[in-house]
């Protein structure tokens, strides 16, 4: 730390958006867990060198500015959608294949995860992919077309509801 941080748990800031140890820790233990996976005799010290935790800070920074971005042009995910990406996780299953909400909850304890912080992070996840979609169709469009999908982004709606008892139309019919 020096006197330029505003906080010794403050790792680095993206835009306005503050990255914390918790978050750093987070990330980390993911990438650690991804790689040992793939690589399972690689020793611990490989990925407490300096490379590699900036490795894992690039990583953090880059999703962060890609959030960012989907935020920005308006995308979103639903709690449904993430409900839906949690339950066909196959590590939340049980032996016959279904989502089980036990094994679900045991999975976040044993790693020390709050359920909204988990869910926080698959809905940004799905942002991010949601706006790799949108590069990558535009990416096969004309000019014109990327242009017009450019615009339909940016377009808001405004719809206004109005209630009624469902009384007064039953009288009616």
């Amino acid at each position: 730390g020096s006197f330029a941080f505003k906080s010794p748990d403050i790792v680095v800031t993206v835009n306005d958006k503050n990255i914390t140890r918790k978050d750093f820790a987070f990330e980390y233990e993911n990438y650690v867990a991804a790689n040992k996976m793939q690589m399972p005799n690689v020793p611990d010290k490989f990925f407490q060198s300096e490379e590699q935790l900036r490795r894992v800070l690039g990583l953090i920074i880059e999703k962060e500015l890609l959030f960012q971005a989907a935020e920005n042009m308006g995308l979103s995910v639903g709690v449904s959608e993430v409900q839906n990406s949690i339950m066909e996780m196959s590590g939340f299953k049980d032996g016959s294949g279904k989502f089980n909400l036990a094994v679900y909850d045991g999975a976040l304890k044993r790693r020390g995860i709050k359920k909204s912080e988990f869910e926080d992070e698959i809905r940004k996840l799905l942002l991010i992919g949601k706006l790799q979609k949108v590069v990558m169709a535009a990416a096969d469009l004309s000019e014109e077309e990327a242009l017009a999908n450019f615009r339909s982004l940016q377009e808001t709606r405004e719809v206004d509801y109005i209630f009624f008892p469902s009384s007064d139309s039953t009288k009616q019919a």
